[in-house]
């Protein structure tokens, strides 16, 4: 929270949107109430209470949705979009109090906080980097091109990433508790991450393939004004697919305490998105950016195959 404060004005300098100090500011108190949810909604996963988890999120988002779309269809401002987020997050602490048991005591325990921060550094790290990863082409494209392409690029990305890639998070938060479970059979968790990564892929396929044989799906739906999504749905089809894929080893490395791939993992996709992002976004526009991710993710791959390979082979 205190990182956004005080880095918001200089973000929206950076994208020459001073309109947009204001929600940033509110955006910052998100994090902070984040930090006060109960830990304990992590059961829902643990104990495979799927059916409950559902139920939890669903309010929560119905919440979020509601006065997002009520407080923007009235105010036509962007604002209502932050007061939803926020009241989502605010529905979300105070259902993790009253549906879900135990609840946390205020008290520090040194080797306790020792041993969290050893093994969350490397998720913390993961997280940092799988951001930057998701949103730094979004960053190159609102500064090198405008706000135009951007609200271009952004709904594309939604329309097509978001869903290939939302398979493979689904599939990894369900089969996380599950790998945790049996990482001790070497076999059996080998024989269970190779149907997962199967089935998301043949999952995936279909929706990749009708994204980029008709792209212009979209531009037909949405009407003209939106026409400039047709040339890049392709481009991020393809990404959506090689993302969801490679993403999926991410709850195999987790169960098996082994963060670490998952950051370094992470870290080289970032570096493959920067290295080209911005000659590729000067010469090819907004498929620049879909290219630079692609060959991030590209560059990623050998390291996810070394890695499972070498967790298998270690038999650990």
């Amino acid at each position: 929270m205190v990182l956004l404060i005080i880095a918001a004005p200089f973000i929206a300098n950076f994208f020459h949107s001073p309109n947009s100090l204001t929600l940033l500011y509110l955006i910052s108190l998100a994090p902070m109430l984040r930090g006060f949810i109960n830990p304990s909604v992590v059961k829902f996963q643990k104990e495979l209470m799927f059916n409950k988890d559902f139920l939890y999120r669903f309010v929560i988002l119905f919440g979020d949705t509601l006065i997002s779309i009520t407080i923007t269809y009235l105010t036509k401002n962007p604002i209502g979009i932050v007061l939803g987020f926020l009241t989502g997050v605010t529905i979300e602490l105070l259902l993790s109090f009253v549906i879900i048991k135990p609840t946390p005591k205020f008290n520090f325990d040194k080797e306790y906080a020792s041993k969290i921060f050893h093994r969350g550094k490397w998720v913390t790290g993961a997280s940092v980097f799988d951001y930057l990863f998701f949103n730094g082409d979004n960053m190159a494209v609102g500064r090198l091109l405008g706000a135009g392409p951007l609200g271009i690029y952004q709904l594309a990305y939604s329309l097509t990433v978001v869903p290939l890639t939302e398979i493979s998070n689904i599939f990894a938060h369900v089969t996380f508790p599950i790998f945790a479970k049996i990482s001790g059979d070497s076999t059996r968790l080998k024989k269970s991450f190779l149907k997962t990564i199967f089935t998301v892929f043949i999952l995936g396929v279909p929706f990749a393939i009708v994204l980029i044989l008709f792209p212009q799906i979209f531009a037909i739906l949405l009407g003209d004004k939106w026409k400039g999504l047709t040339p890049i749905i392709p481009i991020l089809a393809i990404l959506g697919l090689l993302k969801s894929v490679a993403g999926s080893s991410s709850s195999l490395f987790l169960s098996a305490k082994k963060q670490s791939y998952t950051m370094i993992i992470t870290l080289v996709s970032v570096f493959g998105l920067l290295l080209l992002i911005y000659p590729l976004v000067m010469r090819f526009g907004i498929a620049g950016a879909g290219f630079s991710a692609i060959f991030g993710t590209l560059l990623s791959i050998p390291f996810v195959i070394f890695f499972v390979r070498k967790l298998f082979s270690s038999g650990k």
